[in-house]
């Protein structure tokens, strides 16, 4: 028996990635897909993989890692799904 997915994906907008950012996810076990490999000030979206197997854990994982860094709305959120 093969394994379909193991994870869930969250497509994210968010204003800017910089280091902290980046380090955040780390700390969080959140994967970024393809980041930036540099500072960029400018507004991009970015694919998140983490270990949770619904929607609800993975944004609350994303938005608490997020936690005095950035706020995030609703709308920030662009897709997700099982990866």
């Amino acid at each position: 028996m093969a394994l379909t997915h193991a994870g869930w994906a969250v497509r994210l907008r968010l204003p800017r990635w910089d280091d902290h950012v980046a380090e955040r996810f780390e700390q969080a076990g959140i994967e970024a897909v393809q980041p930036p490999g540099r500072f960029r000030a400018t507004p991009l979206e970015v694919t998140l993989t983490m270990l949770d197997e619904a929607e609800a854990p993975a944004t609350y994982r994303v938005a608490r890692a997020l936690r005095g860094w950035t706020v995030l709305l609703p709308r920030d959120f662009v897709s997700s799904g099982p990866r």
